[in-house]
């Protein structure tokens, strides 16, 4: 099950063909911009909300205390896939845990792709509202414009019926692998208008500027916040494929953990800067979603809307294909999965040619993208919507599995390398692991039971 693993070796030993195979794989550079653009994206609207949740001052601490927990974890899961040989999450899991491993990473692997699917939806209708109504001349006021062509709702359902579910259809999902160099692009252009407005809006009138609350503490802020955090630094189920795709000569421990290190502090950088901009612009009236904070004829803001509907739209179906094929490997138990790692059809011959396979891939296919518009029409609230994915979904396979497989694969390999310096079965290494997996639990429980709390006592006070 284990290949011998050594900090100087690559991932796997590659035969002469592999080698040849993979010469071209990814540079140094090349791999840090794929983990940055892996972590950002539509998380970062609602930072701003968080900083809201906690004051700065707390806000960053635990800005930069998750970005430390998440790079450890990083860490652990390319130990782990060190050891073992393994190139997927899931791989690694089964070699932890056997069939539970993968089944408990799938399970969460789909909660947070639905998660994000119906937090999609919820930004398409935000975001578009105001743009239609700049476009009808209405962005004096949109909330009195009463046409249906400016409904979220019934925005969210045009473009997942139009757009979103069509491509969705597709079973050739290498056609979108450029939808991540638009996603950072988006992403940077976000950032810096929210910036400019920020710094514009402070620069209007400095002497009459006041700071928003520097410290702000209460348990439900700080369960709505870290969640968010969490949800905005995930990268995890895509961070060993990448360490994977290195180029065999620099394929080891020390430079993936540079490239993680590296991008991890660029990224925690972006989110802080993006945080303290929407923060200082809107103070506490700073939305969960920051874009619908701005004028509807604000042309600079108006761009990044449909800069971020764009991506969001063609990031939609990755999140359905994958979703769809696990889903189908844990009802149906279809061949799209060897061990463990669930593959994509590459050509356009739709399962085959099975017809019994292509009404469930297209039942599927309808069922999720429903559920994920019934659910965001229910719940249209990002901030909710995004917590609960974090504290759930984000905060396992971010935090608790990452610990829990690595406390697993030590137990398991230091009888047969008792001298590896990787896998050493030492106080030194296990205590920090436990700590991971205890303060993960903690934080995902902690955070589900204030989110719960917060659900029910605004269901409460709005009815």
């Amino acid at each position: 099950m284990f290949s011998e693993p050594h900090e100087d070796t690559p991932l796997i030993n590659d035969t002469e063909d592999a080698q040849k195979k993979h010469q071209s794989g990814g540079s140094f550079i090349g791999s840090m911009f794929t983990v940055i653009t892996c972590a950002i994206g539509s998380g970062i609207l609602t930072l701003p909300s968080a900083f809201k949740e906690c004051g700065i001052i707390l806000a960053i601490l635990f800005l930069v205390m998750m970005s430390i927990i998440n790079l450890y974890s990083l860490h652990l899961l390319i130990t782990s896939s060190t050891v073992t040989g393994k190139r997927t999450y899931q791989e690694v899991a089964k070699a932890a845990y056997g069939k539970l491993g993968i089944i408990a990473t799938d399970v969460m692997l789909v909660v947070s792709l639905f998660g994000s699917m119906v937090g999609f939806t919820i930004i398409i209708g935000e975001l578009m509202s105001p743009v239609v109504c700049h476009w009808t001349g209405h962005a004096a006021d949109c909330a009195a414009a009463h046409t249906i062509w400016v409904r979220t709702d019934f925005l969210s359902f045009l473009f997942i019926a139009c757009i979103v579910t069509p491509l969705a259809f597709f079973t050739k999902m290498h056609h979108f692998q450029w939808s991540s160099a638009i996603a950072f692009g988006t992403v940077l252009f976000v950032i810096f208008s929210v910036t400019f407005r920020a710094i514009s809006y402070m620069a209007q009138d400095w002497s009459h500027f006041k700071f928003p609350p520097l410290f702000h503490f209460s348990a439900v802020g700080t369960g709505n916040s870290l969640p968010l955090i969490a949800f905005a630094l995930g990268c995890h189920s895509q961070i060993i494929p990448i360490y994977g795709d290195l180029k065999p000569r620099i394929r080891n421990l020390r430079v993936m953990d540079t490239i993680i290190t590296t991008s991890n502090t660029l990224t925690t950088c972006l989110y802080l800067v993006m945080s303290l901009a929407g923060y200082f612009h809107f103070g506490s009236a700073v939305d969960g979603n920051v874009l619908v904070n701005y004028n509807a004829s604000d042309m600079l803001i108006l761009i990044a809307r449909l800069m971020m509907v764009f991506h969001v739209t063609l990031a939609f179906p990755l999140m359905i294909w994958p979703c769809r094929n696990i889903i189908d490997q844990l009802l149906f138990g279809g061949e799209s999965s060897v061990d463990g790692e669930h593959k994509i059809d590459e050509d356009n011959n739709l399962f085959g040619g099975d017809i019994k396979k292509t009404i469930r891939h297209i039942f599927l296919t309808i069922t999720i993208v429903g559920l994920a518009y019934g659910t965001a029409v229910l719940i249209p609230n990002i901030t909710l919507v995004f917590g609960f994915t974090g504290s759930v979904a984000a905060v396992c396979t971010n935090f608790v599995f990452p610990a829990a497989i690595y406390l697993r694969l030590m137990w398991i390999s230091h009888a047969r390398y008792p001298n590896d310096p990787l896998i050493q079965y030492r106080i030194s290494r296990r205590a920090p692991a436990i700590g991971l997996l205890i303060l993960g639990l903690f934080i995902g429980v902690f955070s589900t039971a204030m989110l719960t709390y917060q659900a029910v006592h605004d269901y409460h006070h709005k009815n």
